[in-house]
Parts: C-alpha cells; structure tokens; sequence
C-alpha cells in the first residue's frame, strides 16, 4: 500500500504496461513495454493505449521491428485505499494480466477504419468503480491549442517510473498544427525527444490563468475566480517519425476526438496474424 498526496490527478490515470509471449510450457519468453490510461465510457472503463502494442504489428499488419506477437498485457496501475485526510489517499498499487484474445479472436475495440488508425480499447470491467478515468474529470474545452503550444506526454519511457509507480511527464511542443491533421489522418506532430515504452500514453496540455469553478476563463461578471492551472487532452501519443535514435524528434499523436469512435465501434477486429 502505498500513499499519495498531492499528485496530479492526470498521474492516477495512467497505466504501465507490458506485452507478453509464452511458450509452450506458459513461460514468459519476451516482453514489450509501453503506456496507457484509462478512460470512462458510461460506467466502464477501458484501457487506452496504441494499437501496435497489444499487437506488435503496424498499420499495414506488418511485424514491428524487433516485435513479436504477444497473446497478454500485463497491466500496472493504482487504485485508492483509505482517504486519511482531506489532501491525503493511501492507494494500493495493482495489476492484472489481460488475455489479448477471447475465443481465438481479438479482445479489443479498434477504430472503424481498421489498422491504419493506431489506437485501441480494451474493457476493463475489474474495479470498476476504483479506477480514475483521465474524463472523470472535466475537461477545458473553452481553447484549443496551436503549432508551438506546450504539451505532456505522460508515461513510462524505457519502461522507467518516478517515485511509487508514478509516470514521468515528458514535456514536448506541439509542432504541427493540430487543427488540420496530417496526411489526412486525425494526427498531430509534437516536437520532444521521447524513447521507447511512451507509446500509447496520452498527451496533455495545462493552461494557467483566471479560471471561474466551471472551468470557464475569468470575466468581469463570474464568481468565484481562482488562479489555476487547467488540463486537457489532447490525444494519444503513437512514438516517433523515422528510424534513427535521436531522427526528427518528432512524435505522432492521434487526437482526442478519434476515442469515441473506436469506444463505439464494437465490431470484432481482423486479426492482425494468424496465432500458433
């Protein structure tokens, strides 16, 4: 058990996770590391995360460099346990191991439009009502971010946490702009110099100004006004443009509005291989 105070609402969200192989024996023989967060759709949470990591394969259902195919996600996050105070919670670190397929089929929820948008949710039905949901917590939708705005990618790069199993929050910019999308897909570029095990951690940005309590920015007239910090996702970071080790550092993020569609979509998905 551990305990938490004042860390950032955002940071109960997130998820560390690993892909996994086994033999024939039921022995793990690889692993692959990456991120996630859940998020609430009516009273159920999903796991979000990309697509490539829970199949090891890329849009076009090619095998990822050095991936494999994993058949479950080990799946580490942190619920709450006893409140001992009104700024301090006892949380209780946990993790289960989630099979990636139910009777030979993937047991996930894709987009609409298939591999080429890389992005999933799987449903997590266990503690239900303990899990922090990055949407049980409303969100600014009152400004939109530009080309040049700030952001945070907020994971386990390298499979690497900060203190209690909390995630790092990896500062970046956005770089291109977010509005237009690129190359006619629902994506945006952020500018930071990321590793390995980010993929499928959501992105965040935080305004700071005069807020009033809904959240909207400060007017003459509105009561009460707080000076604050305001978050909001952004989207879903999908790891970097180019093969090199420092490239572009450049990262593909797919929006936020792509979530709902791939919630609504409860489709059984193609299977990206054929399993063994």
């Amino acid at each position: 058990m551990t305990k938490i105070a004042s860390v950032s609402y955002e940071s109960k969200c997130i998820a560390q996770l690993c892909a996994i192989a086994k033999n024939d024996r039921g022995e793990i023989v690889r692993k692959r590391w990456s991120s996630g967060f859940f998020w609430r759709r009516g009273d159920v949470p999903f796991l979000i995360t990309n697509r490539h990591c829970v199949t090891g394969r890329d849009g076009s259902n090619e095998p990822l460099k050095d991936g494999f195919d994993p058949i479950a996600l080990h799946v580490f996050f942190r619920v709450p346990h006893e409140r001992v105070a009104h700024d301090a919670q006892t949380y209780s670190n946990r993790s289960i191991e989630f099979h990636l397929w139910r009777d030979d089929e993937p047991d996930w929820q894709e987009h609409p439009k298939g591999s080429c948008i890389d992005v999933v949710a799987l449903r997590f039905s266990d503690f239900p009502d303990q899990i922090h949901c990055v949407n049980d917590k409303e969100q600014y939708d009152h400004w939109q971010p530009e080309a040049g705005t700030d952001c945070f990618i907020v994971g386990y790069p390298e499979a690497l946490g900060g203190s209690e199993g909390t995630p790092i929050w990896k500062r970046g910019s956005i770089a291109s702009e977010p509005e237009l999308g690129l190359d006619g897909m629902p994506v945006f570029l952020c500018d930071s110099a990321t590793r390995k095990g980010l993929s499928g951690a959501p992105v965040f940005a935080k305004m700071l100004g005069n807020f009033s309590s809904e959240g909207r920015p400060f007017s003459g007239t509105a009561s009460p006004q707080f000076f604050a910090h305001w978050t909001k996702f952004l989207g879903v970071y999908a790891g970097r443009e180019g093969d090199e080790k420092d490239g572009f550092q450049l990262g593909r993020v797919w929006k936020a509005s792509i979530l709902s569609d791939v919630l609504n979509n409860t489709n059984t998905p193609e299977s990206p291989f054929i399993r063994k």
